[in-house]
């Protein structure tokens, strides 16, 4: 049993985190050889007591600053003819960057990394949401788990009110969208609640981005939100390296 277990243990899981310069870290500091952000402590939490994971999960960094939401949207287009979805086919489609990851974290903060581009010149938030659904949509048929991430933003502060009101809205079409799909694979995770933007050193100078410390909460969060499918998919790992000892319902032949 050992034996398997360790050959189990080889098996590498990831998971993807993927957006603009929130994904990326833009606002933690950096440290040499290490990623920045949601990846660097996601990474760290994974590897913790706490996580309670038996396997190997890595965290990937996909975040690419200065993207937009209709970046990540899959086209019929060629990656060469399209510049929108360009970056959903370098990364996310089966054969991208992502490739293999389980699991993708879709983490952006809605206007291409800036509190001071007026949201009447992009996108709606129902333009917006129906741009995720499209993604969701498409990571879904590859059979990936999703965690959707709500817009995180600093109540405080008088700068930046129309952004402000346009990610409330966004924030209240992404949690509608995730209850209609009713997909147990799609996950929400809430980093607009008031743990987070009641909170200014939660975020760096740039609003749009958090601090260190937000960002470690926000990982946190993220965890919390899809431990169960992490333990699940760990399950459904070892399960194949033991079969044919276990049958369908997961129950010892010899017992």
């Amino acid at each position: 049993c050992s034996s398997d277990l360790s050959l189990a243990s080889t098996k590498e899981q990831s998971i993807a985190i993927v957006g603009d310069g929130l994904a990326l870290g833009i606002g933690d500091y950096v440290v040499m050889f290490e990623n920045a952000g949601i990846s660097r402590w996601l990474h760290q939490l994974l590897r913790s007591p706490m996580a309670s994971l038996r396997l190997q999960w890595h965290v990937l960094n996909c975040g690419e600053w200065n993207s937009s939401i209709q970046d990540w949207t899959p086209t019929t287009e060629t990656p060469s003819s399209a510049a929108a979805g360009s970056l959903y086919h370098r990364y996310l489609r089966s054969e991208g960057q992502v490739g293999p990851a389980r699991v993708v974290v879709l983490l952006n903060s809605g206007l291409k990394d800036s509190p001071h581009i007026s949201p009447t010149t992009h996108l709606t938030s129902a333009q917006y949401v129906d741009c995720m659904r499209k993604l969701i949509v498409a990571l879904r048929r590859q059979n990936k788990v999703v965690v959707v991430c709500t817009i995180p933003y600093c109540v405080e502060g008088t700068h930046a009110s129309l952004w402000k009101l346009w990610v409330k809205d966004v924030n209240r079409y992404i949690v509608d969208l995730i209850e209609s799909l009713e997909d147990r694979h799609v996950v929400l995770c809430r980093l607009d609640e008031e743990q987070f933007i009641e909170h200014t050193h939660l975020f760096s100078s740039n609003p749009t981005h958090l601090s260190s410390q937000g960002y470690k909460l926000a990982a946190t969060a993220i965890l919390g939100s899809v431990s169960n499918e992490l333990k699940a998919q760990e399950w459904r790992v070892i399960k194949s390296v033991l079969s044919p000892q276990y049958d369908d319902d997961g129950q010892g032949k010899d017992d």
